[in-house]
Order: structure tokens, then C-alpha cells, then sequence
């Protein structure tokens, strides 16, 4: 996928609708598609840690004391602004209140899924997700009919299913070993 128009003609295509020349035409159907992109990508970039939308942080404190919450010590950084969704923390005990991390940890860095606007560098499998959940959106909001949006529900959640295992491949495994049982045990 190399262009925000090929990303729109693709939902389209899955609705049986005309094709794009360009995301700034004037027409209701590039109107459309550009309302419903932006939220659709975020909404699909929530689902899954996509490596194709993955960062690393040092987060930064908001204050230079810690604060008291609920009888306890804990520090309070601010999350980076193209943050979609935390997948890993330094620390062991946190939780996200609005844009803001908490933890009794005095320094803390995390890998996050991030708002990854450049279509280009988008992988096969999230692309299509995308573009089926903006099928969706647009076959609702009367670019298809109802039946036409459910069937598109239907395949973005097998698409979402088959992107998650690809993914997945991508990983190093967790194995664990009997003696690692066993000491989680005790």
C-alpha cells in the first residue's frame, strides 16, 4: 500500500463503489472516507501490537516529587502524543489514568503502539484490516447497505484474526519448561 487513495479505492472496492482519483476530491465519497480513515485506523491500531506501529520510550515525569493516591508513593508521566496504546511497561505495577501513566517507579519506559500515519510503511495484513473496517464504516453510513456492512464486520474480524497469527510468527515464543512451572508454583 503506497498511497492513502490506494487505501480508500480499496475499501471501496470491497463495497462495489467508484474509485478515487485523489483523497481531496470534493465528491461524497472521498468526504466520507476521509471522516471515517482517521478514527478507523486508530480504532484497528488499538486491537492488536502491530510491528508495524511499534515504539520504544523513555517516558518523562510530570513532576519532580511524587504524589500520594490511594496511601500510596507514585510518580506520573506523561504518555507521547501518538501513543494508541501501551503494550509493555519497566515497571510492575502501573495503570493509565487519560493520557498520563502511573507508577511507584521512579523512571519507566514503555513500547507502545503508536499512530502510524505513513500508509506506506503500513504491513499487507494491517492495511487490509483497515481497509475493511473502513468498508464498514462507509457501507453504515450509506455508501452500502446494512448486509453489506455486517459482511464487512464478518471480514475484518477474520482479517484481524489471520493479521494476529502472522504477527504472532514474528515473536519470540514464551516457552515454558516444566522447572519454570514449578517455580511459579512457590
Amino acid at each position: 500500500m503506497n498511497s492513502i487513495t490506494e487505501l480508500y479505492n480499496k475499501a471501496l472496492a470491497h463495497l462495489g463503489a467508484k474509485r478515487l482519483m485523489s483523497p481531496d476530491d470534493t465528491s461524497p465519497l472521498a468526504t466520507a472516507c476521509g471522516d471515517a480513515y482517521p478514527s478507523d485506523r486508530d480504532y484497528v491500531l488499538r486491537l492488536h501490537h502491530w510491528n508495524c506501529a511499534t515504539k520504544r520510550y523513555d517516558l518523562n515525569q510530570l513532576a519532580s516529587q511524587p504524589i500520594q493516591i490511594d496511601d500510596a508513593t507514585v510518580y506520573q508521566y506523561q504518555l507521547p502524543s501518538d501513543c494508541i496504546r501501551v503494550m509493555e511497561c519497566s515497571a510492575d505495577d502501573w495503570r493509565i489514568e487519560g493520557r498520563v501513566l502511573i507508577t511507584p517507579d521512579s523512571s519507566c519506559s514503555i513500547r507502545y503502539v503508536f499512530r502510524n500515519e505513513v500508509v506506506s510503511s503500513f504491513d499487507a495484513a494491517f492495511a487490509e484490516c483497515v481497509a475493511l473496517k473502513l468498508a464498514a464504516t462507509l457501507a453504515l453510513n450509506g455508501v452500502g447497505s446494512r448486509e453489506r456492512a455486517i459482511d464487512m464486520e464478518r471480514r475484518f474480524v477474520e482479517a484481524m484474526n489471520e493479521a494476529r497469527y502472522i504477527d504472532a510468527l514474528e515473536r519470540k515464543r514464551d516457552v515454558h519448561t516444566p522447572e519454570h512451572l514449578v517455580r511459579s508454583r512457590y
